[in-house]
């Protein structure tokens, strides 16, 4: 009895697609003697859902066929393996040539180099030689002498005769309240504070071209990233248009992959366009905007050990180019006060002259030697000057401590975020592997039939996102790394 019923089901199941595949062939034969020429080789597609038309919508054109998609690359004007490579260290010589700022930087250690200078002088004598000639009337109104007090006639006359002095005066600054040793010692200072100030420039500077590296370089891989996302995109597309050429699938798997391709050319787009500006931003940074094309050579290692945060502390203040230039103006600050004070002191300097003068050659040789005493009694002005420079002590000193808690704020965010970025790689490359076998299950189901176009899709965005945060995560770590690196004061 139950081989009987088998047998039965089995005829009827055959006798079902012997009528199915004669009503298929039949109408197929009969489409393509009906159809016009053009479309005889193409089968009908079906129509909107009937509940779009009822809402009133009208149909929506058919997306265009994909498009060859260019590679990842960044834009240039040669191909990309016929480019220089160029590695981190050679970007930062290339700045520390020719950005800008260093030479504004240079510039003004210039200046305090010539400031130190000038103050160094006051412990020489100066030398001056003048000579002056004139012509001259020696006409005398009528008067009483100054030096005999008599009577003195009025002599006017057109007579004019010959003046000439040639003059040879030194002067020397013999002590002045240790002033003279006050400024030098204050501009000594300040040649310090502008050497570290220099010193900072250049870290600054190589701290830029990181940050642009590193950030071009992320720009770069997220090109990558998006460019496999298209592509994969592409292949679902193909599939899609397969599977509804044979009828196994709807059309709204076709439009699906459509819309999720142009959304991930969209994203290419916008990728590529970041790397442009990346770049752009890494040239300005090594002072050479027009720079030719070059390729970056990769550099993402991690390293397998991190420092402690107090050890980073430590180190910052003892190191910090800032802190130190702080300390510096403090100094000079001081010296400045002391300077400001010894002007209520008196001072002592020497002069001598000599000269050779007359109306005719040969000319009557004079000298003239001697000391001066100077001692203030009353400047109001000294008053205020004093409490100028008190004041600009006591901002100074401000100035340092704000520059310490800088720096142990700068510390403590960049270890965080050097900390937080090291356990998201890890994090994120679990996620890329995961996403990358929950894809290929994806595909797998969709091609066997037993699985949507949808869970395909999601798993695609997923494996972008996930490949996304991960080289996120690894160009932050470098970020970070670089930037406690200048926090510490070891970046140079």
């Amino acid at each position: 009895m139950r081989h009987t019923m088998m047998r039965l089901v089995a005829s009827l199941w055959i006798g079902l697609l012997v009528v199915v595949g004669s009503g298929c062939a039949s109408w197929q034969s009969m489409s393509k003697d009906d159809a016009p020429p053009s479309i005889r080789t193409r089968r009908p597609e079906p129509s909107l859902p009937t509940v779009a038309q009822a809402a009133g919508l009208q149909p929506r054109p058919e997306l265009p066929p994909p498009k060859t998609v260019a590679p990842a690359v960044a834009p240039t004007t040669s191909p990309a393996n016929d480019r220089p490579e160029m590695s981190l260290d050679q970007l930062i010589d290339i700045a520390l040539e020719n950005n800008p700022t260093i030479f504004a930087a240079q510039a003004a250690r210039n200046a305090a180099q010539a400031r130190f200078g000038i103050a160094r002088s006051d412990y020489f004598p100066l030398l001056n030689v003048t000579y002056s000639y004139n012509r001259a009337t020696n006409n005398i109104a009528q008067g009483i002498s100054a030096a005999t007090g008599t009577a003195v006639p009025r002599r006017v006359t057109d007579i004019s005769v010959n003046n000439n002095n040639l003059t040879a005066s030194l002067s020397q600054n013999i002590f002045d309240s240790f002033r003279r040793e006050g400024r030098v010692e204050a501009a000594r200072e300040s040649l310090e504070a502008a050497s570290l100030d220099l010193s900072t420039t250049r870290q600054n500077v190589v701290l830029n071209v990181q940050q642009a590296y590193y950030n071009h370089i992320l720009a770069l891989r997220l090109v990558r990233v998006n460019q496999e996302a298209v592509e994969r995109n592409i292949q679902n597309l193909n599939r899609a248009r397969g599977f509804f050429e044979v009828g196994t699938r709807p059309r709204i798997d076709v439009t699906r992959a459509q819309v999720d391709l142009a959304n991930a050319e969209l994203a290419l787009v916008q990728a590529r366009n970041q790397a442009t500006t990346t770049l752009a931003t890494l040239n300005n940074a090594i002072g050479v905007p027009d720079h030719p094309p070059y390729r970056l050579r990769e550099d993402l290692e991690i390293p397998p050990i991190i420092g402690t945060l107090e050890e980073y502390i430590r180190t910052a203040m003892q190191n910090r180019t800032e802190l130190r230039a702080d300390q510096a103006r403090i100094r000079s600050a001081e010296a400045s006060l002391a300077v400001a004070k010894r002007e209520f002191l008196p001072t002592l300097g020497a002069t001598a002259n000599w000269s050779y003068r007359g109306q005719d050659y040969p000319l009557a040789p004079n000298w003239l030697g001697g000391v001066t005493l100077t001692v203030p009694v009353l400047n109001p002005p000294r008053f205020s000057q004093l409490e100028e420079v008190a004041a600009e002590l006591a901002s100074a000193q401000a100035s340092e401590e704000i520059t310490r808690q800088n720096i142990v704020l700068e510390i403590q965010q960049s270890y965080a975020t050097l900390v937080n970025a090291r356990e998201a790689i890890q994090t994120s490359e679990v996620l890329v592997q995961e996403a990358r076998e929950n894809l290929e299950l994806a595909q797998g189901r969709y091609e066997v039939g037993v699985g949507p176009l949808i869970d395909v899709t999601d798993a695609q965005l997923a494996l972008t996102q996930a490949e996304s945060q991960n080289i996120q995560a690894i160009i932050t770590f470098k970020l970070a790394e670089a930037q406690l690196r200048k926090a510490i004061g070891l970046l140079e």
